[in-house]
Order: structure tokens, then C-alpha cells, then sequence
């Protein structure tokens, strides 16, 4: 049986001792001579026969790559959840822009009804959908695209507006509202 404890010495050296408030300390070869009444001479020669200095820095290295990757990995999920939160407002920002267009088609529909009714009727200016309105329409679909597109991870650059993942009746108006304003949309005086 051995006179020391040379395990538990070692093990405190390399991996160091936490106190009861949870702070780590590593403590040299003189406080571990102290710790465990080794002689010192004593303690420096085994801790270089088995190399505790080696060991020591092994342990601080991997642990300090320990605590970079749970960073990484903790800052990796705060950019996921925040590009995810950044599509989903561009995608509510896509679909506010289709529900503006439907609203604008039904407006349009309204005015159209009454300049048949009536060229000169006083109420059907109420209904006229300018054509800043559409383009600011137009610009926020597009942006509501750029945004997914950016949290996705995707070129943005020279995208046109088009319609992304929406069902057939919401292709299906844009491309009506585009060519009612081609062809009808303009202002009888």
C-alpha cells in the first residue's frame, strides 16, 4: 500500500478542486505538497514522472473546447430560431399583401359596376384603386418574398414579384388583379 494518496493528488492538480460556493481553483505542486503532507522534492518528481503538467494542460484544453462548442452550439439554435422568426414575418408581410389585393379586386369590381351604371356616378371614385396603391402592393409582396428568401439563406438579388407557395385561388387572383389593372384599370373622366 502506498504512503500517499497519489490519485486523488493528481486528479487535483490536473482537473482542480471546486469550493462550496462552486469556484474551481487549480492548485500548484506546493499547495498539493501542503494539501496532502507530501514533501515537495517528492511531489515535483512524481508529478514529472507522470506527467501531471501534460495532463493538466490535456484537461484545461478540452474543456475550454467543451465550453467554445456549447457556445457555438447555443448561438447556433439563437440564429435558427431567428431566421425562423424572420421568415415567418416575411411570410405574414407575402400573405397581408394577398389579402390587400383581394381587397383592392373587390374595390375595382365595385367601381367597375357603377362606371356601367353611371360613367359620371359621384360615388364610384371611392372605388378606384390608384396605381401607387397596387405598386405598394406589388413592393410588399415582394419583400415579404425577400425576407423568406434572406432567412433561407437565398440570393435575393433581381427577384420580380411573384407569387410563392400559395394555393391556386391566390395565384389565380394575383394574376387576375395584374391583368385587370393591364388592361382595365384606368380611371374614366
Amino acid at each position: 500500500m502506498t504512503k500517499y494518496n497519489w490519485e486523488l493528488a493528481e486528479r487535483q492538480f490536473t482537473t482542480g478542486i471546486t469550493n462550496e460556493e462552486g469556484q474551481k481553483s487549480y492548485p500548484n505542486k506546493k499547495e498539493i505538497s501542503e494539501t496532502h503532507k507530501i514533501p515537495f522534492g517528492t511531489v515535483r518528481s512524481y508529478a514529472s514522472r507522470n506527467d501531471w503538467d501534460g495532463k493538466k494542460a490535456t484537461f484545461i484544453d478540452k474543456k475550454q473546447r467543451k465550453i467554445a462548442e456549447k457556445k457555438s452550439e447555443a448561438e447556433a439554435n439563437t440564429i435558427v430560431k431567428s431566421d425562423l422568426d424572420f421568415g415567418n414575418t416575411g411570410e405574414e408581410i407575402r400573405k397581408l399583401g394577398v389579402r390587400q389585393i383581394r381587397l383592392m379586386n373587390d374595390k375595382l369590381d365595385i367601381y367597375e359596376r357603377l362606371i356601367k351604371e353611371d360613367p359620371q356616378h359621384p360615388e364610384a371614385w371611392k372605388f378606384w384603386v390608384r396605381g401607387s396603391e397596387s405598386k405598394n402592393v406589388s413592393e410588399q409582396i415582394q419583400t415579404g418574398q425577400n425576407i423568406v428568401k434572406v432567412a433561407q439563406g437565398e440570393n435575393t438579388v433581381n427577384i420580380g414579384v411573384k407569387v410563392m407557395d400559395v394555393d391556386e385561388e391566390e395565384k389565380k387572383l394575383v394574376a387576375e388583379f395584374g391583368n385587370y389593372l393591364a388592361t382595365k384599370g384606368r380611371r374614366v373622366e
